[in-house]
């Protein structure tokens, strides 16, 4: 390779490293403020049974904003190439409008029927549901053109809306106020910084391939992130909130971890998207060592110092927590190493994949979760966690290779 093949090769893969260290970054941001300030204080602030009940809502309404939003910001991502060679713009604002009216519509009805809240924090919970939605898809700018240090300063602009959230919620005493500022401030940044909200709100005649591909995703995204939020969902009506509570700070370390490497699985996808990409076995087995590496070593650094973060932030709920901690966290990582996974499915492979695979885990995650709860309780959860997400990162591998394996 010649001396200039050498230096475009080093700026291509400083790109790259620059845009995984922007992202990881950025979403090290917001979930340092949400996982260190703004849990923890509502944690000390409600009693458990309480502040499992706010989780189960917000676990609800954060699977509405990311099937809704992120579903429709992946496709966009998806068929981008698609648009631009026909040279069309469209479809998409019409899309986000009509499903973000229907998913804060439905999250309306679910809380009014299964929750006690009303007035001013159901107003602002419904604005947090849409808003998110919005703003989930919006975001898509950053990732078509490749620029995540508007990313993290986005990102940046949420944590301090989560901050000031925090502030008023606590002279107010109204907690939904922790989350929806972080939602308006973070918008406000995106109409300065993209210009997504400008296209037309149109049909093209991409519209009926792209509404299905849409619809798809939106039935991958909601059992994904059902699943996600099952251990609230599945636990709240079974066991009550302070189960919810224990064993949501039982798997704190893990879970943040999870949200704070999870946005590689958007990197990813974002450059398997490119045109000059081109996707073999060898290089997916490749970025599969890389994560695993990385996945095994951060994991044993998040066991070791499990123990101790989570004393310091939940010191009323540690003791109740302790005998979980090391499952607990160990299943949420495998699960996140399993969604750095996922793009190469999501791209290479028939997109009907996705969904199959999500329902065949839910169905087996909550037929084994609720056998062994019933026999072991609350540690029974956890293996049943743990145990489903092996099989899950194992099929999906399986998947993942031989769909690359045909398409060569």
């Amino acid at each position: 390779m010649s001396l200039s093949g050498w230096k475009t090769e080093g700026q291509k893969y400083r790109r790259i490293i620059s845009d995984f260290s922007y992202n990881i970054i950025a979403m090290m941001i917001v979930t340092i403020i949400l996982q260190i300030v703004v849990y923890p204080f509502l944690a000390g602030n409600f009693s458990a049974e309480e502040y499992g009940q706010l989780l189960t809502i917000m676990g609800i309404a954060n699977i509405f904003v990311v099937s809704l939003g992120g579903g429709l910001n992946n496709v966009r991502l998806i068929r981008q190439n698609m648009y631009e060679e026909q040279n069309v713009t469209g479809d998409f604002n019409l899309l986000l409008f009509i499903f973000s009216c229907i998913g804060t519509i439905i999250f309306a009805v679910i809380v009014m029927f299964q929750f006690q809240v009303t007035g001013i924090a159901f107003a602002l919970l419904l604005l947090y549901v849409f808003l998110g939605i919005v703003i989930n898809y919006w975001s898509v700018a950053y990732r078509i053109v490749i620029n995540y240090k508007a990313n993290l300063i986005y990102n940046l602009f949420l944590g301090v809306g989560y901050l000031l959230g925090i502030f008023l919620a606590k002279k107010t005493g109204n907690w939904v106020l922790a989350f929806a500022i972080g939602e308006v401030l973070g918008l406000l940044y995106l109409l300065k910084s993209i210009a997504l909200h400008k296209e037309r709100i149109k049909l093209t005649l991409l519209f009926s391939k792209t509404l299905k591909a849409y619809l798809v995703l939106i039935g991958t995204n909601f059992v994904a992130n059902v699943v996600t939020y099952l251990d609230r969902i599945f636990l709240y009506p079974i066991i009550g909130g302070e189960q919810v509570t224990i064993y949501t700070v039982s798997s704190f370390i893990g879970k943040s971890i999870g949200l704070v490497i999870t946005p590689v699985a958007g990197v990813l996808l974002s450059y398997y998207s490119q045109k000059s990409f081109t996707m073999t076995v060898k290089k997916y087995w490749k970025i599969n060592g890389i994560t695993f590496l990385a996945g095994g070593i951060i994991g044993g650094v998040a066991i070791l110092v499990a123990p101790f973060i989570t004393g310091i932030l939940y010191p009323t709920v540690i003791e109740a927590a302790r005998p979980y901690l090391i499952i607990a966290n160990v299943a949420s990582l495998v699960g996140a190493l399993t969604n750095i996974l996922a793009p190469s499915v999501l791209k290479f492979s028939n997109i009907l994949w996705q969904i199959v695979l999500q329902l065949v885990y839910a169905v087996v995650y909550i037929g084994a979760g609720y056998i062994l709860m019933q026999s072991m309780g609350l540690m029974g959860f956890c293996i049943a966690t743990l145990l489903v997400n092996l099989i899950r990162m194992m099929i999906l591998m399986a998947v993942g290779h031989f769909s690359i394996w045909r398409n060569l």
